[in-house]
């Protein structure tokens, strides 16, 4: 086909429409602010050190497009809980949020300290009356004048929380008035009244802006959010506590910095975001140099990710470093798929650390992949009775059980600064069962009240307001893992003693233990549309929004009740789950998103739990008990020093007369690999090795009899390699013995890992 002139004219024409009724779309969806922000800024603008906006009009488009309408039925949550000022802006239910066009936050730096602070703009058409009911929710108002309000937070009642440092309790209980300054279409809010006053009386005097906001108008214009710091070696002034110090040592080291400017824009097509960083320089050469140093170092990372991770690399990509003679900026764009992005950067790393297979990125929502183990609630009305704690055995009792309930020490360290750890491991006995699944049915925590002397002396560190206690948690906080095998539920936690404590006198540990789980669970079928729900059992169920693999639901109620929202597919089989957010809005939406398609859901309800409670008691855990005949209780061990004179009786031993008397040395567990077995009379050496195992090192287990007079003294083994296969000389190798041993028939396994 012959393309003609006027073919092309009427082509290019209709692209031209297409983009012009696109540009008018999106403007209609997200117009220009109105005159009254103008205003607001105008006010603010004296003496500014920095200002920034939130355009409220952007938020709630936002907000309706993926989150959905919220729940009209929704049930009011627990008594006590209040919305701050940030969360009734985002809250679609709040007349701060439907009557609000933007949000304007002003710095001020001023000769004392009363003329410094923050002054924030509330720019909307508010009755007066529905603000001060709005604000009254979480504020005492009081009326200072027609105009003019002082907002005291209501007290809130909060949970005792065992792990709060007690000094912070002074700045978290602390009440910090704040003044609101109304206006027509305008509230100033800030916690001096001095500069609200200030910004109110300058808006009704139309006085002309004192800071020059040309530059900043022309860069916020249609941001989502904007940001921009006029004297950024002076914001530190404006603010207090550890965000004045970072400001301070900030501008210390970047001088050359005297502007900095950060947007936020939203892309309702691509459903993505971008974020602009610039920094403004009258140094070029630094802003050269530095984009060139960062341009390298993200290069040699993305060189260094791409074998472990592709898309963590992909990541990398998007962000866009550049110089200007004015300007360092950094630029990074993030699409809808950024959570997934994430979630795969996890897989891929793990799939390099333990080389299992990662899912392929290229997928979005890519082939069902369907759950192995579902949640069988149905199974858990056998936890309602719980049996008694019992032992195999081959297994030594713990030092405290009851019940269904044992506390028991399971090993004793050091840490690096020279503090003494004990591990401590609660266990609840359960009925037994093969089929508990791969989630977790049943919760067991405990914590660690005391650890005491003879004399009561406490022994237990008190780390309330001890800081960088992220891995194993501190020791006044409750276990936080729960681990179920066939027959029990257990937790586990370390706690470390006082520094100088001695191992020898503990006398006393004391603790709590709980076991939570649900024994009778209702199961609800909804549909796969907007607005579907289910009440039940004082909770709320409402779905707001969904498409192809996420959804977006409301609870609302005694949310602690719903136990799984488990989504189908076509065919009615559960979907795996990925990526979970919950929104910063406080009407309790999720956002969850499944590995498939969904097409329908269904909620779990827990209509009764079985809570139990035991408080522990171990005493004298470390004490060698005194035998009286050959039946009496094992020997416990613990690291001690070494008392020479204890060997005397071994010095004339005849060791070969020493025999093993249980044939009973544990299993080769699977993808185990046996590398050598050696069984004397009084010894037996095993030698195994899983190339799959974590730390993928040979383990050595050697077996040989009991010497009662000798606890604990033992803190290495050494091995060597008499006829290496690469070293010309024997090597040997000293590993590191814990506690307990494990002892059983009379006698002793230590069990440890050899270096490759």
């Amino acid at each position: 086909m012959k393309i003609t002139r006027g073919f092309v004219l009427l082509a290019l024409l209709i692209v031209l429409v297409f983009i012009a009724l696109s540009f008018w779309w999106y403007k209609s969806l997200f117009p220009p602010l109105s005159n009254h922000v103008l205003q607001a800024e105008q006010a603010l603008a004296n003496n500014l050190i920095g200002l920034a906006q939130l355009d409220m009009n952007q938020v709630k488009k936002i907000q309706a497009s993926f989150t959905g309408p919220i729940d009209p039925d929704a049930i009011p949550m627990q008594p006590g809980t209040q919305s701050a000022l940030i969360e009734q802006l985002l809250d679609e239910t709040s007349v701060l949020n439907q009557h609000s066009e933007a949000v304007l936050i002003g710095l001020y730096v001023g000769e004392t300290p009363a003329d410094s602070g923050a002054v924030t703009a509330l720019v909307g058409e508010f009755v007066q009356s529905n603000l001060v009911k709005a604000l009254e929710k979480a504020y005492t108002v009081q009326a200072l004048d027609q105009n003019t309000f002082e907002l005291t937070p209501l007290p809130q009642e909060k949970p005792i929380d065992p792990a709060a440092c007690p000094s912070d309790d002074k700045h978290k209980g602390a009440n910090v008035s704040l003044y609101w300054v109304h206006h027509e279409q305008v509230s100033f809010i800030s916690d001096k009244v001095s500069l609200a006053l200030q910004a109110r009386r300058r808006l009704e005097e139309n006085n002309p802006a004192v800071t020059d906001l040309a530059q900043w108008q022309k860069y916020r214009e249609g941001a989502l959010a904007t940001a921009m710091l006029f004297a950024p070696d002076k914001t530190w002034q404006a603010s207090q506590g550890m965000t004045a110090m970072m400001a301070k040592q900030a501008a210390k080291n970047l001088p050359q910095i005297n502007q900095v400017a950060a947007r936020l824009d939203f892309d309702l097509l691509s459903q993505g975001i971008d974020v602009k960083l610039i920094l403004g320089t009258e140094d070029s050469q630094w802003a050269a140099k530095t984009a060139d140093e960062y341009q390298a170092k993200l290069a040699e990372l993305g060189k260094d990710s791409a074998r472990v991770s592709p898309t963590f690399n992909r990541l990398l990509s998007r962000i866009q470093i550049d110089s200007t003679q004015e300007a360092l900026a950094v630029d990074l764009s993030l699409d809808e798929s950024i959570l997934e992005d994430i979630s795969s950067v996890v897989q891929e790393g793990m799939a390099s650390l333990f080389s299992v297979e990662a899912k392929d990125p290229s997928q979005s929502v890519g082939p069902d992949k369907i759950q192995t183990h579902p949640k069988d609630y149905a199974a858990n009305a056998v936890l309602a009775n719980l049996p008694d704690i019992t032992f195999k055995d081959h297994e030594t009792p713990a030092l405290f059980y009851q019940g269904p309930f044992a506390a028991d020490i399971k090993q004793i360290s050091q840490t690096d600064d020279g503090l003494f750890e004990i591990w401590i491991e609660a266990k609840v006995a359960i009925p037994e069962s093969q089929n508990w699944g791969r989630e977790y049915t049943a919760e067991t925590t405990f914590i660690v009240d005391s650890i005491t002397d003879q004399q009561g002396n406490e022994l237990l560190r008190d780390e309330r307001c001890v800081t960088g206690m992220m891995i194993h948690g501190k020791n006044q906080e409750p276990s936080s893992n729960t681990m179920i095998n066939s027959d029990t539920s257990s937790a586990w936690k370390r706690v470390r003693l006082i520094p100088d404590a001695q191992l020898e006198k503990i006398h006393r540990i004391e603790g709590n233990i709980e076991f939570t789980a649900p024994v009778s669970v209702s199961v609800h079928d909804v549909p796969l549309k907007a607005g579907a729900s289910v009440e039940a059992e004082g909770v709320r169920f409402y779905i707001n929004h969904f498409k192809d693999s996420q959804l977006t639901y409301q609870l609302s109620g005694d949310t602690d009740r719903v136990l799984e929202i488990r989504a189908l597919n076509s065919a009615g089989q559960p979907l795996e789950t990925s990526w979970k957010m919950g929104s910063v809005d406080p009407t309790g939406q999720q956002n969850q998103a499944y590995q498939g398609k969904i097409a329908s859901v269904q909620v779990f309800i827990a209509r009764q739990f079985n809570q139990q409670s035991m408080q522990f008691v171990i005493t004298d855990p470390l004490k060698a008990p005194v035998k009286k005949d050959p039946d009496a209780a094992p020997q416990y061990f613990a690291p001690d020093t070494v008392d020479v004179s204890q060997w005397d009786s071994y010095k004339e031993l005849d060791w070969n007369q020493l025999k093993l008397t249980n044939h009973f040395f544990g299993f080769v567990e699977k993808n185990t690999k046996l590398i050598g077995d050696l069984l004397y009379p009084n010894l037996r050496i095993l030698v195994t090795h899983n190339p799959e195992s974590w730390s993928r090192n040979p383990n050595i287990t050697v077996f040989f009899p009991l010497l009662e007079p000798l606890p604990g003294v033992l803190s290495a083994m050494s091995f060597t390699a008499i006829e290496p296969a690469v070293q010309d000389e024997p090597a040997t190798n000293y590993s590191r013995i814990s506690y307990p041993y494990y002892t059983n028939s009379g006698k002793l396994a230590i069990n440890t890992f050899l270096d490759e």
